[in-house]
């Protein structure tokens, strides 16, 4: 299950193990930034690199460069 709320300055995007092994996933993004939250980590990353993420799911094995345009 995913839920989708958006705020005034930030969008917050959680994403629920199905499964019960995991812990939520809370993205908390907005123009500049990503957190990626899950229990008591914390992660940050640009919308880029969230975008690269995203991307590298469906590649082959190997290295790639980007344009880093986003």
């Amino acid at each position: 299950m995913i839920t989708v709320e958006h705020e005034f300055d930030h969008t917050l995007v959680t994403i629920l193990d199905n499964s019960g092994e995991c812990d939520d996933l809370e993205l908390v993004m907005n123009d500049d930034s990503v957190y990626i939250v899950q229990e008591n980590s914390m992660l940050l990353i640009t919308p880029f690199m969230l975008k690269e993420l995203i991307a590298s799911y469906d590649m082959e094995e190997g290295s790639y460069i980007t344009n880093g345009l986003g």
